[in-house]
């Protein structure tokens, strides 16, 4: 069994409710059509890919892009995002996965 501090046991906790802000504001980025703020969202080395080829951007300038045109292309959205899992790495702390 592995014991944990308390303070590691908080910046578990402090982790998670981030990264479940992080997905929230995503929605309303995306359903404001917020551009500048996209940056806020993804690193500047960040990787974009989804299963169906739609999204397939390395780097903040050409997720940038993508979003730009997925927005031309596509009405109003909006999402709603509810159901989450925060999977924190115990082998390294500055790394966690996830589904929404």
């Amino acid at each position: 069994m592995t014991m944990t501090t308390t303070e590691d046991r908080i910046r578990q906790i402090e982790d998670r409710e981030a990264i479940k802000d992080l997905v929230v504001l995503y929605g309303f980025v995306m359903d404001e059509r917020d551009v500048p703020s996209i940056r806020k969202l993804f690193t500047e080395d960040a990787e974009l890919r989804s299963a169906d080829g739609v999204f397939a951007a390395v780097g903040i300038d050409r997720i940038i892009e993508t979003y730009e045109g997925r927005f031309a292309a596509l009405g109003p959205t909006n999402h709603v995002s509810h159901g989450h899992v925060v999977r924190l790495d115990p082998q390294d702390p500055d790394s966690a996965s996830g589904l929404v």
